[in-house]
């Protein structure tokens, strides 16, 4: 583990938000940067991202289908601010199934990841020109890449600003980068921390050490504009319902159960006291428990969403800048 400052204004400065997966989640007092502190090395996210399980198949994913959904919008949005199909770049390529994508809409593609499993599937699937590397590694040209791309990587990388400014020195002039994240000031987000971050310490939304950042419009906009870059588009998302209100549960559960509540814990010892019985029914009172914890994910989703949506305020951001042109001193 080690401590680290703000990757936007450098500042040693922050309050916690909330603990999960035993990571600190905190805040920058400086700039509203919210990231976790301290985190593991960079050794020890190299092994957490190269271990097989990540690098798993998403097409039997249950996410599937919201992740095309997501790198056709991100294509769309990157076709309205160009006119040219040129080279493209997808830092944290996975599997590949947005290089295929844009390949089959006449880009040139590459693609870049630090997961070997993940790499071996695009290259067998697509034989799509994929480095295992990280994009600091890969050593591309300047002014190479008309577009670089960033699904939900960017929130991932220890040093997000130093990539960015990678990333502008290998796009050409005016050229394009694209970003998809979460984004911690959506209306599901502020809500659920005010009911049960800053009560129970349960909050869905950041989740350590996988989300090492986790960004607002407002935090992106400044770490994008300090890396050389000006925000020329923007879209609200929405993160699947489904996996939001299954995140939100756990949350909860995990929460309860770190707290050992006075509920469980009497269960638990009224079990042990009154034999086979009443070990039954703390059984159900559990499942019992957790299905009201469901519902009430569920209620939330369904309330929250539609105005989260009608008012810009999804709970995912697209995001997408172009390189500006440098500075004269």
């Amino acid at each position: 583990m080690e401590e680290v400052k703000c990757n936007i204004c450098n500042s040693e400065g922050y309050y916690p938000l909330v603990t999960k997966n035993s990571f600190h989640v905190v805040k920058c007092k400086n700039c509203g940067l919210v990231y976790v502190n301290p985190r593991p090395t960079k050794k020890e996210l190299k092994e957490f991202y190269s271990s097989k399980s990540k690098g798993r198949s998403i097409s039997v994913d249950h996410s599937w289908k919201s992740r095309i959904n997501r790198f056709q919008k991100g294509l769309a949005l990157i076709n309205a601010f160009t006119e040219v199909k040129g080279k493209i770049l997808d830092v944290g390529c996975s599997t590949g199934e947005f290089l295929k994508i844009a390949r089959d809409c006449g880009w040139e593609v590459y693609g870049n990841d630090i997961n070997s499993e993940s790499i071996r599937l695009a290259k067998e699937r697509y034989s799509l020109d994929v480095k295992e590397q990280d994009l600091m590694e890969c050593n591309f040209a300047d002014n190479y890449f008309d577009v670089v791309t960033f699904f939900d990587s960017l929130e991932h990388i220890p040093d997000p600003l130093t990539t960015l400014q990678e990333v502008r020195r290998i796009l050409k002039q005016n050229g394009l980068v694209l970003v998809t994240t979460p984004n911690i000031e959506g209306l599901f987000p502020k809500v659920t921390y005010i009911l049960f971050a800053k009560t129970i310490g349960a909050w869905e939304h950041p989740t350590p050490p996988a989300h090492l950042y986790q960004f607002s419009m407002r935090t992106i906009s400044k770490l994008l504009n300090k890396a050389g870059f000006s925000i020329v588009g923007f879209k609200s998302d929405q993160i699947p319902a489904y996996y939001t209100a299954g995140k939100l549960e756990n949350a909860i559960i995990d929460a309860i159960k770190g707290k050992k509540t006075k509920v469980l814990r009497t269960l638990s010892q009224k079990g042990k006291q009154d034999g086979q019985q009443n070990t039954f029914w703390s059984l159900l009172v559990r499942r019992l428990l957790r299905m009201t914890i469901r519902t009430l994910s569920w209620i939330l989703i369904v309330i929250i969403y539609p105005i989260a949506g009608l008012y810009g305020k999804g709970d995912s951001m697209i995001v997408i800048a172009k390189k500006t042109e440098a500075r004269r001193l």
